[in-house]
This record gives C-alpha cells, structure tokens and sequence, in this order.
C-alpha cells in the first residue's frame, strides 16, 4: 500500500509537470503557428490568431474562369491570388451578382463583369434532314 501511494504521488507529479517540458518553438510548431510570427522572448500562448483572409477583388477571364485576390492586413500585408473554375455563384448572370455581391462581399471590386456574354456558338447543331416520300 505504501508503494501505491508513492506510485500515485510520483505520477500527479510527472503529470502536472509535463506541460512545462515543452519549448516554445516545439508548442508553437504543433499548435499550427507560422514561423515567421515565433518570438522567443514573448509569452507562450500556443499559437497566434490570424485572421482569415479578406476578398478584395474578383476578375473574370472567360465564362467559366475567375481569379480572386484575398488580402491579409493582419501583422504584414499578405496578397494571395486563387483561380477558380466553374463556380456557380460568379457564374450568375451580372443582374444578380450586383445583389448578391454586396450582400455577402461589401467592397469587393468586380472586374470583366461587364461584358456581355459572349455569342458562341453551339456545339450540336440542328438539322432538318427530311426526306421527301
């Protein structure tokens, strides 16, 4: 009985002591901080918020295609540019998306929107083969 409780001692021990073995680079690295923001001189919090990245604009190439840059405000000024294909909601037609748009994205530049859709023509054909009885 007295070595089970020396037993339990020394494990609430070990235990309450195993947090502070760990570095701050090591804590860092494994709760998904970047490695740009580690400072070993400030206080450990496990990681650093960052903000999500904001939509700044959206440019259509063609019907199909788009390219949206984000920006990042945050501790530096970060720019990330995305091409997007087939994406239902920039796909609307430019009267909806003038609604929608300010809705869900207030202050986002449209670029190429403007244009009317383009008159191609289409891939299957209708033909009247009749032939006379």
């Amino acid at each position: 009985m007295k070595n089970l409780n020396r037993l339990l001692f020394l494990s609430m021990v070990m235990t309450c002591l195993s947090p502070m073995a760990q570095t701050k680079e090591i804590a860092w690295k494994s709760h998904s901080g970047a490695m740009r923001h580690f400072n070993p001189k400030q206080d450990g919090d496990l990681g650093l918020f960052i903000p999500p990245l904001t939509l700044v604009s959206v440019e259509k190439v063609n019907d199909t295609t788009f390219i949206q840059t984000f920006n990042n405000n945050f501790m530096e000024p970060q720019i990330s540019v995305d091409t997007i294909y087939y994406d239902s909601f920039w796909m609307k037609p430019k009267s909806e998306l003038d609604t929608l748009v300010p809705l869900y994205f207030p202050g986002v530049i449209l670029e190429g929107f403007d244009e009317k859709p383009s008159d191609s023509k289409p891939i299957l054909k209708k033909t009247t083969n009749q032939t006379p009885l």
